[in-house]
């Protein structure tokens, strides 16, 4: 009984150390991949702009990668040996990830909370462009032979479809308002030419007060009021002109 309780005891300290880990640690599979490719830990900047945040080198089909981040926040990896890239949530963290080589979008990421709320993003997406497909392909193998009302009504399916598709972000953001990944969404967003500012930003009021009160949420509220008010700016200059 005695051993039980101390083992008990030093998992519970072990488990309280992994929630208050205050660094990341990457073990890193590259399995099929010959030494000395480079690995590199990218993320964008809060003005838009890429940032190198770290690099390994592949040995014995193995890397390690190892920091700290102050948020949980969206990264990108990359190799100078394998096509495409790698998006996910990094958090101070123990992190495995098993890399892809013929696609590093199909890689698998464990060990990051917030990267589970990316791919239920990254799901969600999937769904829509596999509804888009199927209409597309509806389209194309019985649209073109039909009648103008056949097509017409498989043109209105994927016209909505796309608008379906454009406002899932806005809608992520609006379901899950406890999770970073929602927070790093809207800064992501942000940079897009046609972002709705004001749209997210009433979404983000709607974040828990934690995620409002973080220095990432601090600094997207500032963007978001930034960005509205310039377009305010702009919509009066170009008024005083006509």
């Amino acid at each position: 009984m005695k051993k039980l309780i101390i083992f008990y005891f030093f998992g519970i300290i072990a488990l309280s150390c992994q929630e208050n880990k205050s660094n990341y640690e990457i073990d890193g599979t590259a399995n099929g991949v010959s030494d000395g490719a480079k690995i590199y830990l990218k993320n964008i900047s809060e003005n838009g702009r890429e940032h190198l945040k770290d690099s390994a080198i592949v040995t014995g089909e193995k890397f390690r990668m190892s920091g700290k981040v102050d948020e949980p926040t969206v990264f990108f990896m990359s190799s100078d040996k394998m096509q495409g890239q790698l998006i996910f949530m990094l958090e101070n963290s123990n992190i495995d990830i098993e890399l892809n080589k013929n696609n590093l979008m199909l890689s698998k990421v464990n060990g990051s909370k917030s990267n589970e709320d990316f791919i239920l993003f990254k799901a969600g997406m999937d769904s829509i462009r596999e509804e888009s497909r199927g209409i597309v392909y509806k389209y194309r193998s019985e649209g073109l032979s039909s009648g103008k009302e056949k097509r017409d009504s498989l043109h209105k399916l994927l016209e909505k479809s796309s608008i379906k598709m454009a406002e899932y972000p806005l809608t992520y953001v609006k379901q899950y308002r406890d999770s970073y990944f929602s927070l790093n969404l809207i800064n992501l967003e942000a940079n897009k030419p046609y972002f709705d500012a004001i749209k997210f930003r009433d979404a983000f009021e709607n974040l828990s007060p934690d995620l409002k009160a973080s220095p990432k949420g601090i600094r997207t509220k500032q963007k978001l009021d930034s960005l509205i008010s310039n377009n305010k700016n702009r919509k009066s200059s170009s008024l005083e002109k006509n």
